[in-house]
């Protein structure tokens, strides 16, 4: 951690870029995309890279990681560049890479709340351009330092002893009203009984 932010504008377009061969390609991912942040590092993980195209052969392809203010979902992406993979190889028309999994340096953004963006990018002569992209719906926390950390900790605990002490409460209301009620029955029971002896008691007194 702890390393510097590269912060980076990516424009992308609709059409299909020229790649370095002067083919148009058409890369897409297929199947599964994900990622996973350990220490310093990050694997992006996708089932295949695939080059759609018929015939020809695409510019050089990358795969990187961002993380975005906001979910992105098409256009200008604005966010800061978390890792990235160059591939040795190019992809002819109808061929892929399967099982995709590269592990490269993981850059940590500023503290705060972003969303995860995982790119596929081909080069067409200038620049790199998006040619798929995978987003994910839920947020992601940055830059909890240590002292962060244990006071969230310390704020589990008192919740968790709170609802402890919430749940005792609980169960010592649910025993009280169950002893009063069945305080309750035992005195209607008495009554009765009660009842059903003075009866039996006058009974006998008219008998002759």
């Amino acid at each position: 951690m702890g390393k510097k932010f590269i912060k980076q504008f990516i424009i992308i377009s609709t059409i299909l870029f020229i790649g370095i061969s002067s083919n148009a390609t058409e890369l897409k991912f297929g199947g599964s995309i994900g990622y996973n942040f350990f220490k310093d590092k990050v694997t992006i993980f996708a089932d295949k890279i695939m080059n759609k195209g018929k015939s020809g052969k695409s510019g050089s392809i990358k795969v990187a990681i961002y993380a975005t203010e906001s979910l992105y979902e098409s256009g200008g992406l604005y966010g800061y560049l978390m890792g990235e993979h160059t591939f040795d190889n190019q992809l002819y028309g109808d061929y892929h890479f399967t099982d995709v999994q590269q592990t490269v340096d993981y850059i940590e953004p500023p503290v705060g709340k972003y969303y995860i963006t995982v790119a596929l990018m081909e080069y067409d002569g200038e620049d790199y351009r998006i040619k798929d992209f995978q987003s994910f719906k839920d947020p992601v926390v940055f830059g909890i330092d240590a002292e962060m950390k244990k006071e969230l900790e310390l704020q589990r605990e008192k919740q968790q002893s709170l609802a402890e002490k919430n749940k005792e409460k609980e169960l010592e209301e649910k025993k009280k009203k169950e002893t009063e009620y069945k305080f309750q029955d035992d005195l209607r029971t008495q009554t009765l009984l009660t009842v059903l002896i003075l009866g039996g008691l006058r009974h006998m007194i008219n008998v002759p």
